[in-house]
């Protein structure tokens, strides 16, 4: 078998090791979700790392996807495209430094970035031209 993608091979591996890690760790209905999520990604992975069409597909995926966040968010592309990572990382950078006294603050950006990951999400979908994925 000939590998198309070692990135993505040693990434479904590190899922692999993850799934196989919250199985014997195993503690409740929230790591069976984790299970499941890490099991798709490893599949996936697979799929990907080993079949030419799938990685074809996928590299497609990737440069079709970033022309069209350039074309529609411009030189913010990058923020806009990572905009919930950032509303991430500025609440848990409040829960340090004011620990928990902001407990609302830290409650209101991860509501904000979950309701931007899902806005984020449907704008992309509904203006980008995706017609090259479909052939």
């Amino acid at each position: 078998m000939k590998v198309y993608s070692w990135k993505t091979l040693i990434a479904a591996l590190c899922a692999l090791v993850f799934t196989l890690w919250k199985i014997f760790h195993f503690d409740g209905l929230p790591d069976l979700l984790w299970i499941g999520w890490g099991g798709y990604y490893f599949i996936e992975g697979l799929l990907v790392a080993f079949d030419k069409e799938s990685y074809e597909k996928d590299q497609l995926r990737g440069v079709v996807g970033a022309r069209e966040r350039k074309r529609l968010f411009g030189k913010y592309a990058f923020v806009a495209h990572h905009g919930y990572l950032i509303l991430l990382l500025m609440a848990a950078a409040v829960a340090l430094v004011w620990e928990e006294r902001a407990v609302w603050v830290v409650l209101a950006l991860l509501i904000a970035a979950v309701a931007y990951a899902i806005w984020y999400r449907w704008y992309f979908t509904k203006h980008a031209d995706l017609s090259e994925l479909e052939e």
